[in-house]
């Protein structure tokens, strides 16, 4: 299953902006495919909470100017194209031109082990979902759920729970996110004349998504 992503790309000179989201805060990331860190502006990091002592220490990285030594930061969840990475080491120095529309790179490291293709036609980016971690470890956790067959419904908080994803529900991007994986699980699911299985995961109402509905209908 796969899920296509629009970027910003008015002209053919301008850079591949990505929308992120780092602990509920939106930003805007460069998508570089020949990065090989992802890189994030220190003042977004120090609007999260984070200082220099929080540094992992240096790394040399290749920029424009030059090489820079930069500090490695932990950051607990960062997400962007339908993929969430938790314990997620980032790179970060503070931007000098505070003009820049964009708060940092995304580099190879958030896409390592991901399926993916530049449309620069239809400006889109394509991620093979089924590589994504969090939809493998939520499908697999829906199949053993479904072969007990007691017919017993789990919350999305639950969900996120069991399987690890580090999601609040109480956070719109969050909900969002597991929705949009539990629709393309049931979509592939239906497609191979199969059971829907989000229909055992329900929101606050006891009631499941309207894109089960919808997929249904």
């Amino acid at each position: 299953m796969a899920k296509s992503y629009p970027f910003r790309r008015e002209t053919e000179d301008e850079l591949i902006l990505i929308e992120a989201v780092i602990e509920g805060s939106d930003l805007d990331l460069i998508l570089d495919s020949g990065a090989s860190h992802t890189v994030v502006d220190f003042g977004v990091l120090i609007d999260q909470g984070f200082r220099i002592g929080d540094t992992k220490g240096l790394i040399p990285i290749d920029t424009a100017n030059g090489i820079l030594y930069v500090n490695r930061f932990i950051l607990p969840k960062i997400s962007a194209l339908g993929i969430s990475k938790q314990n997620f080491e980032v790179t970060s120095y503070l931007f000098d031109n505070i003009e820049n529309n964009y708060q940092g790179i995304l580099g190879l490291d958030f896409l390592e082990g991901t399926k993916f293709c530049i449309d620069l036609v239809e400006n889109e980016i394509t991620i093979d979902l089924k590589n994504n971690k969090m939809y493998k470890d939520v499908r697999c956790f829906l199949i053993e759920r479904a072969r007990l067959q007691n017919n017993e419904k789990i919350s999305y908080s639950e969900l996120s729970e069991s399987c690890k994803l580090n999601l609040n529900m109480d956070e719109p991007h969050h909900r969002n996110l597991i929705g949009e994986i539990l629709g393309n699980i049931s979509a592939f699911e239906f497609n191979n004349n199969r059971p829907l299985l989000s229909s055992l995961v329900i929101g606050k109402d006891n009631n499941v998504g309207d894109g089960f509905y919808k997929l249904c209908e």
